[in-house]
């Protein structure tokens, strides 16, 4: 097996939030890493265009970071940064930023589609990639809670209930990972993919200008938006671990298709509480009570703009994600990874200060019935 300084691993969407966490684990230990971005000389680029100052690490452990110019929907644009590569990270897809400025939702799952395509063409174009880690996400599971009985969701299930007209986001999530194994079973190269669950992220952020995107969610979280929405309870990953679940799943001796990685199960009541405990001063207007179902609208309204959904789709889906009985089966990571959870509460208070030290919450609080 090659030392990691012999190792060349391929990370598309290198200045995402989570990818620039799996960076920074890949360099501290010493790999050869090639960063797909869409533009070299953009500003969300400048910090790994100094990859010392970004991962210090690096100068010890003897990690390289080189990064190549490539887009999603354009044939043959991973081919250059796949080549030669023993690993490959997919992480590049379209975010919750991208759904709401679109004007035809299809084209998020167009996008999706072709960009894990062109990952998957470029590495049937070589014979040293042994394994690809594709970042999916729990979205690919399930629609809502009700969609299975037991409300218990493990590797073998499917979420076939949303289109581009209940929750555009959640369809390009399924669609991706549904071509990518298919694109797997049709392969003419022997190399192995695991593809990795997680949810909604939570942690702080290794870029110095985090993007509204990945801290979309906490940000309108913080501004008052939630206050008087659905008590929605859902999972929640630290993207630390997240990061480091895709490093050990490349590493392990065994390949495992699906691997699930949600830390706690929890309601936006619950969150707000420990954004209330840990910032008595800011005073956030988080929710942490419960309200009549008539306060919905408004917050369903707000919603529809961010997801780019009809009213009613997403109104179901938020009243139905308040099911109390969401659970996963983790049993993969515990297993077989002995895998040991962050504290969720930590990953709330490290995202909230990163809102707070890059100025990132609206100085007007946003009510939902503004």
């Amino acid at each position: 097996m090659k030392s990691p300084n012999e190792t060349i691993v391929t990370v598309t969407g290198a200045t995402g939030y989570l990818a620039t966490h799996i960076l920074h684990f890949l360099l501290a230990q010493g790999y050869q890493v090639r960063g797909t971005v869409r533009d070299p000389e953009a500003v969300r680029t400048e910090h790994l265009n100094e990859p010392e100052e970004f991962c210090p690490e690096m100068r010890e452990s003897g990690g390289t970071l080189t990064l190549y110019t490539c887009d999603l929907t354009i044939e043959g644009s991973f081919d250059e940064a796949i080549a030669g590569a023993d690993y490959v990270m997919h992480t590049a897809s379209p975010c919750l930023l991208d759904v709401s400025k679109v004007r035809k939702p299809q084209e998020i799952v167009d996008t999706a589609v072709a960009g894990v395509t062109n990952v998957i063409a470029a590495v049937e174009k070589t014979d040293t990639v042994k394994r690809v880690i594709l970042t999916s996400s729990s979205t690919a599971l399930y629609h809502e809670p009700r969609d299975k009985k037991s409300r218990i969701f493990d590797e073998n299930d499917w979420n076939e209930r949303s289109t581009i007209h209940s929750n555009v986001y959640f369809k390009s999530k399924v669609e991706e990972e549904k071509v990518a194994w298919e694109l797997k079973k049709k392969a003419t190269k022997n190399w192995e993919m695991s593809a990795l669950l997680g949810s909604v992220l939570l942690g702080p952020s290794k870029h110095p200008r985090p993007s509204k995107g990945s801290y979309g969610y906490m940000t309108a979280f913080l501004s008052g938006i939630f206050k008087y929405g659905p008590n929605m309870i859902l999972g929640w990953t630290d993207v630390n671990d997240f990061a480091r679940l895709h490093v050990l799943a490349m590493q392990h001796e065994k390949v495992f298709e699906r691997i699930i990685c949600i830390n706690e199960i929890l309601s936006l009541q619950q969150m707000g509480k420990m954004v209330k405990k840990n910032f008595k001063k800011q005073r956030f207007p988080v929710p942490q009570m419960s309200f009549p179902g008539c306060f919905y609208l408004p917050f369903t309204f707000k919603f529809v703009r961010v997801f780019n959904t009809p009213f009613l789709p997403m109104l179901k889906q938020q009243i139905h994600n308040c099911d109390p009985r969401l659970n996963f089966n983790r049993s993969i990571l515990e297993e077989h990874f002995q895998f040991e959870y962050s504290s969720i509460e930590q990953s709330v208070v490290d995202m909230v200060q990163s809102c707070i030290d890059n100025d990132m919450i609206p100085y007007k609080r946003q009510c939902i019935f503004c």
